[in-house]
């Protein structure tokens, strides 16, 4: 039987810890940025910055869409928790993710922007692959900030 658990990696980022027939086996989510990234790629977005890091929190990916930005959050989440990754993307989450985008766009002096929030859904399979699901526009800045 494969039993997972979640726990904070050294680098920041968080973990899957899998347990097997008495192996473990650490899955680093941070490691999933990487693919996340090729797939939004092939979906025809250019990435700007990866994990931007400001003193309110993190932006995992930073894209452009033609003449949109898109500010994109990766979760990885274990399939059998109750709720998906996407789910994991509380209004808190949602919140200061938008406030982490404004921070960004003023820092790079961009004034006027068309913005777009969308998640990256990393699912681990008990066979060591990845489940790679882009949901693009998953939430507005509405009512939230």
């Amino acid at each position: 039987m494969l039993r997972f658990a979640s726990l904070a990696s050294g680098s920041g980022g968080n973990c899957l810890v899998a347990e097997a027939a008495g192996t473990v086996v650490m899955i680093d989510c941070g490691l999933t940025l990487t693919d996340a990234g090729r797939r939004l790629e092939r979906a025809g977005l250019r990435i700007v910055a990866r994990n931007v890091k400001f003193r309110q929190g993190e932006i995992d990916l930073v894209c452009r869409d033609r003449e949109v930005w898109v500010f994109v959050e990766v979760k990885c989440r274990q399939e059998r928790w109750d709720d998906g990754p996407g789910a994991a993307v509380s209004w808190w989450k949602r919140r200061r993710l938008i406030r982490l985008a404004q921070h960004y766009l003023k820092w790079m002096h961009i004034a006027e922007a068309h913005c777009r929030f969308d998640v990256v859904a990393v699912t681990p399979r008990g066979d060591g692959r990845f489940e790679i699901r882009h949901i693009p526009a998953a939430f507005d800045a509405s009512g939230v900030v």
